[in-house]
């Protein structure tokens, strides 16, 4: 009998990932479910990750009508891709809420009790997901601590001050996080107790 790695995704779907054609030496990661507004599943995302040089490639894949397994992302009916972990969103309208960069940060964010969420597809494409979610509510924002990683979240915070959220985006330098460093980086070498006792960085945002 097989040991199985991902048991929160049902078995069919962790085999179809583990059979996805990949570059050799790379292993899976995680497979990354995105729900409905009513949590049942998406599409999902087989991340796959090479353990010696970093190189990393994540497959999208979703379930097409006839119940196979389509190696893409789904057509979304309004357009804008949806954000990760939709239903919990849902289910916690009050809360503050997270927002990282990337469906791990994400992930690992959970375990310490948060609310937390991303976009898909990276930092290249902020501008098409659908942040509607996060109209009127607290938000921290969480970046990556490089280039990308910032510009990415300074065109969060536009969008969400566009939407009446209360923003505010931490100051990943202050907090001493290592080049590119992320959330897993800084929950690998401490605990999270408080979120809000975590330095923030003040963001000049154009009217």
């Amino acid at each position: 009998m097989n040991e199985r790695r991902f048991c929160f995704v049902p078995a069919e779907v962790e085999a179809f990932a583990l059979s996805l054609p990949k570059r050799p030496g790379m292993r899976l990661q995680a497979v990354h479910e995105y729900n409905h507004a009513d949590g049942s599943p998406w599409w999902w995302i087989a991340r796959w990750k090479h353990p010696e040089n970093g190189e990393k490639m994540p497959i999208p894949f979703h379930r097409g009508e006839g119940g196979s397994f389509i190696r893409k992302m789904p057509e979304i009916p309004h357009g804008a891709r949806p954000l990760y972990r939709l239903h919990k969103l849902g289910q916690y309208p009050s809360e503050v809420v997270v927002v990282v960069e990337g469906e791990a940060c994400a992930d690992a964010l959970e375990c310490p009790g948060y609310i937390a969420t991303t976009w898909p597809n990276g930092s290249q494409s902020v501008h098409a997901a659908d942040w509607s979610p996060l109209a009127g509510r607290v938000v921290v924002l969480w970046p990556d601590n490089d280039g990308p990683g910032l510009e990415a979240m300074a065109g969060v915070h536009r969008i969400l001050e566009g939407l009446g959220a209360l923003v505010v985006t931490l100051d990943v330098e202050a907090m001493g996080l290592p080049p590119k460093g992320d959330v897993v980086d800084f929950l690998r070498v401490g605990c999270l107790s408080e979120i809000g006792a975590l330095p923030v960085k003040e963001w000049k945002v154009a009217a």
